[in-house]
């Protein structure tokens, strides 16, 4: 371990509260019942340890990085190389051939000795911290958009190594932009990101591999460097877009053994019982282009106000957590609410494999645990479901997450219970319903308010999308 991580992680166990103390058992063990109960209660308490979590999600923060999602202007940390005063905004002067949809704006100049993921750095300098072994970072991302509109980033966890295990921020990489192998915006994945002190936790067990995805939408804007137009919307033109994230490395069997059974944790809870390894880990790069042709705000989509609320979404049980497969709920939910799920349309043919799609609407974003799965009816009664096929990823407004089911093999049903597994169907004609089991383990509003907080009991909503006639041959 670093000694600036040592120190970091010091003071930060320092500085939790005596209820965290107490929690911490006397006597050989892990405190995981303690961590688990404490989970369950509902909310992990906001410590000091934000400063350390901020710090190993933005790899900026300590060279000078973001601390909001939109790409705007960023406050240098006092331990950035130093850069001299940052001049005001300045608007340089019209192109020879200037149109009125494409801004011009001054880009941020390559300063080959700052770390990778500031702004003005250079593509493949080193970053703050080495990188970190057995780990990667799969990046997609909107492959164009009109100027002033959003880019969706898609970003997951990989595993390279199946003996390592991490631990990175819960609130997903940091997103840089580069042209001509500069960075010239620089975001977190989520705004208010810092707000939240929890962690997601990196590793493959053999069984159940966890590696945490991450969708946003971010609006690329100049980053903030010397002679930079900060703020200003980017240039029309060809980008790069690069995801890198700080994340703290240790073998994979001790991470299992202190995260055993249910539990929310800090990444204080890991560095008080397992060895932490400061690492860096970069994502390849995808092409983004910014088009000439200016967005209309007006027509952009925008989140609802205030806090999200999952009230009136889908079906929910307070007595089952968690439906099964061949329950009678088959109403399609209203289009366009919180959650909204979507199928094929018209006539599919059975034997391969459908997607369903679940799409958030909802402010803020929400950390959410799908099922998704076909069932089928005839005569109004579920007769047959698919298997369920499992997904789960941290989304905001807009975002749509797939999952495909195969149609392949089927459960049998009658009276809302499974009568038979992977058996084929009677051939024929069926009304199909696309159905997700929505689990939301974590809902955040757009200030960064736990409005559900991670590791809460959470009840299983039963959504359901339009149908479509499903041909088995």
């Amino acid at each position: 371990m670093s000694d600036q991580l040592r120190r970091a992680l010091d003071d930060l166990v320092q500085g939790v509260a005596t209820e965290e103390d107490a929690r911490t058992r006397a006597g050989g063990g892990l405190p995981v019942d303690a961590m688990t109960a404490r989970a369950r209660r509902g909310r992990v308490r906001h410590t000091a340890l934000v400063a350390a979590v901020t710090a190993c999600a933005v790899l900026g923060v300590a060279a000078g990085g973001v601390a909001v999602a939109s790409w705007e202007r960023a406050d240098p940390a006092p331990a950035a190389p130093p850069t001299g005063p940052t001049p005001s905004p300045t608007t340089p002067a019209p192109s020879a051939t200037p149109t009125a949809t494409a801004p011009t704006s001054a880009l941020p100049a390559g300063d080959p000795s700052l770390p990778f993921g500031t702004c003005g750095s250079v593509v493949g300098a080193p970053a703050v911290a080495p990188t970190a072994a057995g780990l990667g970072l799969g990046l997609s991302a909107t492959p164009s958009v009109l100027g002033g509109a959003p880019v969706e980033v898609r970003t997951t966890w990989q595993i390279t190594s199946g003996d390592v295990g991490a631990v990175a921020p819960a609130t997903g990489p940091t997103v840089l932009l580069a042209r001509d192998g500069v960075v010239v915006a620089t975001a977190p994945t989520y705004p208010s990101a810092s707000t939240v002190d929890t962690v997601a936790l990196v590793y493959d067990d053999g069984e159940h591999a966890s590696t945490p995805t991450f969708v946003s939408h971010v609006t690329p804007t100049v980053c903030d460097a010397p002679g930079a137009s900060a703020g200003e919307p980017l240039p029309a033109g060809d980008y790069e877009a690069i995801a890198v994230a700080g994340v703290w490395t240790t073998g994979r069997d001790a991470l299992l053994t202190l995260v055993a059974g249910d539990g929310v944790y800090t990444a204080a809870d890991v560095a008080e019982h397992v060895p932490l390894e400061e690492g860096s880990v970069v994502s390849a790069a995808v092409p983004v282009r910014v088009e000439a042709q200016e967005a209309d705000a007006a027509a952009l989509p925008q989140a609802p106000a205030g806090p999200p609320s999952l009230d009136g979404v889908g079906v929910a049980d307070d007595l089952t957590t968690y439906p099964d497969g061949c329950a009678a709920v088959v109403t399609p939910d209203p289009a366009g609410g919180v959650l909204a799920v979507t199928g094929p349309q018209g006539t599919v043919t059975a034997g391969t494999g459908v997607e369903v799609s679940t799409t958030y609407g909802g402010s803020g974003r929400i950390s959410l645990g799908r099922g998704s799965l076909l069932r089928l009816t005839r005569d109004g009664a579920v007769v047959a479901a698919t298997e369920v096929a499992y997904g789960l990823e941290d989304i905001d407004f807009g975002s749509t997450v797939g999952t495909v089911v195969p149609t392949a093999s089927w459960r049998t049903c009658a009276d809302g219970l499974v009568t038979a597994y992977d058996v084929p169907l009677e051939p024929g004609t069926y009304t199909a319903y696309p159905v997700v089991l929505a689990s939301p383990y974590g809902l955040v509003g757009p200030d960064g308010t736990e409005i559900v907080p991670r590791g809460s009991e959470v009840t299983t909503r039963q959504v359901v999308g339009e149908p479509f006639t499903l041909v088995v041959p």
